[in-house]
């Protein structure tokens, strides 16, 4: 079965590299991304995790002081 992604929209590149870094040192698998076109957010970034861990990487980067959109999209 193929995995199956989702972006995680934070507000800047800044973030989004935190983001990744801080992600990956608690085991979970992240990229960071430009945000695809016609996102709310406009041109920003965003974090590529697997389906599975969206709940589990949404609560540590909010503990973590990570500025969300609050938009998180499937990837194809």
């Amino acid at each position: 079965m193929m995995k199956k992604y989702k972006c995680i929209v934070v507000k800047s590149q800044t973030y989004a590299k935190k983001a990744e870094k801080i992600l990956t040192y608690n085991g979970i698998s992240a990229f960071v991304l430009h945000c695809k076109a016609g996102s709310v957010s406009g041109c920003g970034r965003c974090v590529k995790v697997e389906e599975k861990d969206v709940a589990r990487s949404v609560d540590i980067l909010k503990a973590e002081g990570v500025i969300l959109t609050g938009e998180i999209y499937d990837l194809p």
